[in-house]
C-alpha cells in the first residue's frame, strides 16, 4: 500500500511540474505551435490579371484565386440531383475554383444565371505558362439536363488569353 501511495504521489508531482512549466514557460506547446504555423502558412493561391482576346478586342479580368476558394459556399449539396437545383437559382452569380494538379491548371466555373438564362462559362488557366482558355456555351434556359448541355458543346465558343500574377 505504501508503494502505491509513493507511485501516485510521484505521478502527481510530475503532473504538477508539467503544468507549472507549461503555464510559466509555455513548454509543451512548442510542437503544437510549430504544426499550426505550418498549417496556416500554407501557400496561398495567386491573384491573377488575365487578358482575354476576342477578335480585335481584349478584355482584362482579375481573379483572386484564394478569395474565390475561401468564399466557396458551404451549402452546395453533394447529391448530384440536389446540386442541379442549387445551380438553377435565378438570379445567381458564382465562381467556383478547382485545382487540377495532374493537368497543372486552375479551372474556374462561372455560373451566371439571369432572366431565366444560363450565361455561364468555364476558364482553364495553365499554372506554369499562364495560358488561358475560355469555353462559352451559348446562352441557354436554366435547368437543362446534362445531355442537353453536352449537345450544346458543338456550339460553344472558345477564346484564348493569358494571365500573370499580381500583388494582393
Amino acid at each position: 500500500m505504501k508503494n502505491l501511495v509513493k507511485i501516485l504521489a510521484t505521478l502527481g508531482l510530475i503532473v504538477a511540474i508539467a503544468l507549472i512549466l507549461k503555464g510559466v514557460f509555455g513548454i509543451g506547446e512548442i510542437g503544437v505551435k510549430k504544426f499550426s504555423k505550418k498549417m496556416t502558412k500554407s501557400k496561398k493561391l495567386p491573384k491573377l490579371e488575365c487578358t482575354i482576346r476576342v477578335g480585335d478586342k481584349s478584355t482584362k479580368m482579375t481573379y483572386d484565386l484564394q478569395e474565390i476558394k475561401d468564399n466557396r459556399p458551404k451549402d452546395i449539396p453533394k447529391d448530384l440531383m440536389e446540386s442541379g437545383k442549387y445551380f438553377s437559382k435565378d438570379p445567381m452569380f458564382l465562381i467556383l475554383l478547382s485545382e487540377n494538379e495532374r493537368e497543372n491548371e486552375y479551372s474556374l466555373s462561372v455560373t451566371k444565371n439571369e432572366d431565366g438564362k444560363d450565361k455561364g462559362y468555364v476558364i482553364d488557366i495553365n499554372r506554369t505558362t499562364g495560358d488561358l482558355e475560355l469555353l462559352k456555351l451559348p446562352d441557354r434556359p436554366i435547368g437543362l439536363s446534362l445531355k442537353e448541355n453536352l449537345a450544346l458543346i458543338k456550339e460553344a465558343q472558345t477564346v484564348y488569353g493569358s494571365c500573370y500574377k499580381i500583388k494582393r
